[in-house]
C-alpha cells in the first residue's frame, strides 16, 4: 500500500494543460503521478503513526487554550492590579498562582494579613519569597491605580482561568506521557 499527499496530487495536476475537473480526470491524474513517481510502501506503523499525528494535534489545541486563559488572566491583572507583573518574574509561577487564587485584586491583597502572605509566598516558592517581598507586594497594592468596580466578578473570573490552566497542564502531561 501507499499513501500519498494529496497536495502532491494536486500540485502536479496544476502542471498539465488540461483544466477539466471530474472523477475521471482526477484518477488519470493520480494514476499518471504514480506512474512516474518513485513511491516507496507505507510501513506497518500508519496505525501508531495516525494516533500519535492525532494526539499531537490535540496536545496543540491544549497548549493553545493555555496560552488563550493566560492572556485572559494578564488582561484581568491589568484593570485590578496593573503594578503586579512588576513584582514578580513571571505572572504564572506556582507562587503566583497561588497568590492570585488566594487574593486577585490589589484591594484583596493590601488587606491580606502580612504574616499569612509572607507565609503563603514562602511555602509555595520553595522559600525564595518571603517577608520582605510580601510587604514590597503589600506597598504596592495600597497604592495601585486600579479598577474595584468589578472586583466580584473578576475574582470569579480569574479562580476559574487559573483552575482552568492546571487541568489543562496536567492533561498536556497525559498527553505527553
Amino acid at each position: 500500500m501507499v499513501v500519498l499527499n494529496p497536495l502532491q496530487i494536486a500540485a502536479y495536476r496544476k502542471s498539465g494543460v488540461h483544466k477539466v475537473k471530474s472523477d475521471r480526470t482526477d484518477a488519470w491524474w493520480v494514476t499518471d503521478f504514480i506512474r512516474i513517481s518513485i513511491l516507496s510502501t507505507t510501513s506497518q506503523n500508519t496505525p501508531l503513526i495516525l494516533q500519535m499525528r492525532e494526539l499531537t494535534r490535540f496536545r496543540f489545541r491544549l497548549v493553545e487554550q493555555i496560552g488563550d486563559c493566560k492572556r485572559k488572566i494578564l488582561s484581568i491583572l491589568d484593570r485590578v492590579f496593573p503594578e503586579y507583573e512588576t513584582l514578580i518574574s513571571s505572572v504564572f509561577l506556582k507562587s503566583s498562582r497561588e497568590l492570585l487564587k488566594t487574593a486577585v485584586s490589589a484591594h484583596e491583597i493590601a488587606e491580606f494579613e502580612l504574616v499569612e502572605l509572607s507565609k503563603l509566598l514562602h511555602s509555595t516558592s520553595r522559600r525564595r519569597f518571603g517577608q520582605q517581598e510580601a510587604k514590597a507586594i503589600q506597598d504596592l497594592a495600597c497604592h495601585t491605580v486600579s479598577v474595584d468596580l468589578l472586583t466580584n466578578a473578576v475574582c470569579m473570573e480569574m479562580r476559574c482561568l487559573l483552575e482552568q490552566i492546571d487541568l489543562l497542564q496536567e492533561q498536556v502531561a497525559q498527553i505527553d506521557a
